[in-house]
């Protein structure tokens, strides 16, 4: 192992890859060390709040994809499939509490973006010109 030739022991080669295999968020593997518990909250909380928000319409933006558009890839997709679910998945209290606070933001977003996109949705015109 590559920790090994630096001298680090066994357990704690053991310990850095099982942070390594659990940091992400969709990986299959759970995190049973604190240290990983604690890398993989701070992966998470990078999904949340205003810097989550950011990044998700960067990335639409990057892909060329809709931040509301009805059935497509968007904004509004990605945040009831992943975002959404983000905010119950965090093994620290800390990071739970963090969440807990950036969640409200990224709730209130969502729900401005479904006003807006009610107020342009033009696909009834005709009741207001009447035909």
């Amino acid at each position: 192992m590559f920790l090994k030739k630096y001298g680090w022991d066994e357990e704690n080669c053991i310990r850095v890859k099982e942070c390594i295999s659990s940091h992400r968020y969709l990986s299959s593997m759970q995190p049973t060390t604190i240290e990983a518990k604690i890398l993989l909250d701070a992966d998470k909380l990078d999904m949340t709040g205003a810097i989550g928000i950011g990044r998700v319409l960067l990335y639409q933006g990057f892909m060329k994809k809709s931040i509301y558009c009805k059935g497509e890839d968007s904004f509004l997709n990605e945040y009831r499939e992943r975002l959404l679910k983000v905010y119950d998945s965090f093994y620290t209290e800390e990071a739970k509490e963090i969440a807990s606070q950036r969640k409200e933001l990224t709730h209130m977003f969502y729900q401005e973006i479904l006003k807006d996109r009610a107020l342009n949705d033009f696909s009834n015109i005709t009741q207001y010109i009447g035909q």
